[in-house]
């Protein structure tokens, strides 16, 4: 009983939009480290800007039209969320649904899905 009551100690859901923010960043696949709007990120991160860092991962993922997991769509939208930013947030979750219609499988969270033509992902 007390290894569950340890447990559920360390599982903390509530994060703010900047620990969020960061945890996608660590977990982001070594493809887009080089990426601009990767870069910017990062940088913005360091200079406390939350809004302009969760922008940046957004567009990330428009300019590279690839489908991120929907853990990166959900962390985005609740920070976007706690920030205020109702449309920002929406469109997250419509990125979830728009992964779900097209590649029809879930990605896992570090990852993300290229789609090569319309039967190839």
């Amino acid at each position: 009983m007390k290894l569950f009551n340890f447990i559920k100690r360390q599982l903390k859901t509530d994060f703010s939009p900047e620990q969020t923010i960061r945890r996608l960043v660590d977990y982001m696949p070594e493809f887009y480290r080089t990426h601009r709007q990767f870069i910017n990120c990062v940088e913005f991160l360091e200079n406390r800007e939350w809004e302009l860092a969760l922008d940046s991962l957004i567009e990330l993922a428009d300019e590279t039209e690839h489908y991120f997991s929907e853990d990166f769509w959900l962390g985005l939208a609740d920070s976007a969320e706690k920030m205020n930013l109702t449309d920002k947030a929406n469109y997250c979750r419509k990125q979830i649904k728009r992964n779900a219609e097209d590649i029809k499988s879930k990605t896992p969270f570090g990852w993300t899905t290229i789609k090569f033509d319309d039967t190839h992902f």
